[in-house]
C-alpha cells in the first residue's frame, strides 16, 4: 500500500496495480456509470447505448448495469467504513499526499502540454514539468535517481538516490 512514511515520503502499492474503479481507496464497491436523465427518449437511448457498447465486449445484455436504474447508483456509493480495513487508509493517505503536492506545486497544474517533456527507456519513465521531474521505475531492479531534491517518493530509498522497482519519485531536478 502507498503510505506516507514521513513528510514527503511514501511507499508504493505492493502489487503495483492501478485500479480504475474507486482506486483512491481500493473500494469494495465498483464504480458504475450512472445517470438520471429526465427526458424518456434520452434515458432510453443512454441505457440502450450502454448495452450495445458492452455487447461489443462480449457482455450479455442483462449483465450490463442500467445507468438509469437507481440501484446502479446505490451500488457505486463509497462505504467510508471500509477505511478501517487493512491497507485502505494507507492508500487513501497516499492519494491525499499526491493531491497536496499538486496544490503546492503550480507547475503540476499548468495545462500547457508544451511545458511537458518525457524521457523513457525499457523500464523507466521521466516526466519533466518546469523544475519538477517525476521518475518512475517500471521494472523490478532498483535504478539511480536523477540529480535533484526529492519532493515526494514511494520509498525511503529515494533519499539514497535509488529508485526501487515499481516505484516513483517526484524531484526538484537540476536541468
Amino acid at each position: 500500500m502507498c503510505t506516507p512514511a514521513a513528510p514527503g515520503r511514501v511507499r508504493v502499492p505492493e502489487d503495483g496495480v492501478q485500479r480504475p474503479d474507486h482506486e483512491e481507496r481500493r473500494a469494495g464497491t465498483p464504480w458504475r456509470y450512472f445517470s438520471d436523465h429526465q427526458e424518456p427518449d434520452l434515458a432510453r437511448a443512454v441505457s440502450e447505448g450502454r448495452r450495445r457498447e458492452f455487447a461489443g465486449h462480449g457482455w450479455a445484455s442483462e449483465d450490463v448495469p442500467d445507468p438509469q436504474d437507481p440501484e446502479t447508483h446505490r451500488a457505486s456509493v463509497l462505504s467510508w467504513s471500509e477505511l478501517g480495513e487493512p491497507g485502505r487508509r494507507e492508500l487513501y493517505a497516499w492519494y491525499r499526499a499526491l493531491i497536496a503536492l499538486r496544490r503546492a506545486e503550480p507547475e503540476l497544474t499548468d495545462p500547457r502540454l508544451t511545458e511537458v517533456a518525457v524521457e523513457y527507456g525499457e523500464s523507466w519513465l521521466m516526466i519533466h514539468r518546469g523544475s519538477l521531474g517525476i521518475a518512475a521505475n517500471l521494472g523490478t531492479d532498483p535504478l539511480p535517481l536523477p540529480e535533484g531534491d526529492v519532493v515526494l517518493a514511494c520509498s525511503t530509498e529515494a533519499e539514497e538516490a535509488r529508485l526501487p522497482g515499481e516505484s516513483s519519485a517526484t524531484l526538484r531536478v537540476l536541468r
